[in-house]
């Protein structure tokens, strides 16, 4: 006996199709069959399944009453579907593992895992999204991250959460996926997203400080001097004094605060995306050179410096998102 069991009819009298296993899985030992919710029946080991998972090794250890009966083997009705039984089986055994190609359908095989109390199948299932590098695609992240939420499925959530702040917190991004949304999840990513804004304004303003920061570097421009924008306070966003933020030129004091300002307006919008930034600093660097008459002292420190300079706040802003931590409830 190999692969899945093909019966004509079932117990509850719907027809049963037929779903094969592997070739490379061997089942002819088999001694029960694990049923899905679309009535395919998986001839397996007890010992696969019990040296896997808690809830099978506790489920086999008790007198179990009269079941089913497929080929003389008792039957384990499970609520998945086929796709998904053949999935998990695939990473049971020592055999190559077929996992599905969608991430939603992956996170519904981690949380059929996480059910059955199995751990190491999590990991292995996990380890192979990560070398697959399979991703939630742009017009589904709001959709996987409240599946990946309602599963309580951390590791998930986090990552989702963070593809998150590359689009707009609206209600035409977050779509079909916002009637799924539990209430505390929906609370939790817009926190989250408000964390990340926070750090990342913060990181901004460490690069307005010509006197100790990395943009001290830019001191000698000629045309630097004090900059301030309508509303400002002298104060940091963390309520801190600024220091020195009049040495900057112009056109590096104004790239900063117009991102500044644009995070503190409404958190829902975008975040700020670290690989952008170069561009938009050799955007406003250029524009400077074509006002300035050349302005050797910035073409200097560009020359000299730029390369540096950029990678630098490249790594800033990355490690401004990176830190903040999704509170999981």
């Amino acid at each position: 006996m190999t692969g899945s069991e093909t019966c004509s009819q079932g117990d509850t009298g719907i027809p049963l199709a037929h779903f094969p296993l592997p070739e490379s899985l061997d089942t002819t030992e088999a001694d029960i069959i694990v049923q899905s919710s679309d009535y395919i029946n998986f001839p397996v080991h007890k010992s696969i399944l019990a040296s896997s998972s808690q809830f099978f090794r506790d489920m086999f250890s008790l007198p179990q009453p009269s079941k089913a009966v497929v080929n003389g083997l008792p039957v384990v009705h499970l609520s998945e579907d086929a796709e998904l039984i053949r999935a998990l089986i695939t990473v049971l055994y020592p055999i190559p593992s077929e996992i599905p190609a969608s991430y939603s359908r992956v996170l519904a095989l981690l949380a059929a895992a996480q059910k059955y109390d199995m751990s190491g199948i999590q990991s292995s299932i996990r380890a192979e999204v990560s070398q697959r590098k399979l991703l939630a695609s742009t017009g589904t992240t709001a959709f996987v991250y409240a599946i990946a939420s309602k599963n309580r499925l951390l590791p998930e959530v986090e990552t989702v959460a963070r593809l998150t702040l590359d689009y707009p917190l609206t209600f035409e991004f977050l779509g079909n996926g916002l009637r799924l949304f539990e209430g505390w999840a929906l609370r939790d990513l817009a926190s989250f997203r408000k964390s990340c804004r926070d750090s990342i304004v913060l990181c901004l303003e460490s690069f307005l400080d010509a006197h100790n920061g990395p943009s001290k570097i830019w001191i000698n421009c000629p045309r630097s001097k004090a900059q301030h924008r309508p509303g400002y306070s002298g104060q940091t966003y963390s309520g801190q004094p600024a220091r020195n933020d009049r040495a900057l030129p112009s056109w590096l004091h104004g790239l900063f605060t117009e991102q500044i300002d644009e995070l503190k307006l409404d958190f829902t919008n975008p975040l700020l995306k670290p690989s952008s930034i170069r561009n938009q600093y050799l955007e406003a660097l250029q524009v400077h050179i074509g006002h300035s008459d050349g302005c050797a002292s910035c073409l200097k420190t560009h020359a000299l410096q730029g390369e540096k300079y950029c990678v630098h706040l490249e790594q800033k802003l990355v490690y401004a998102r990176d830190k903040v931590q999704l509170t999981f409830v």
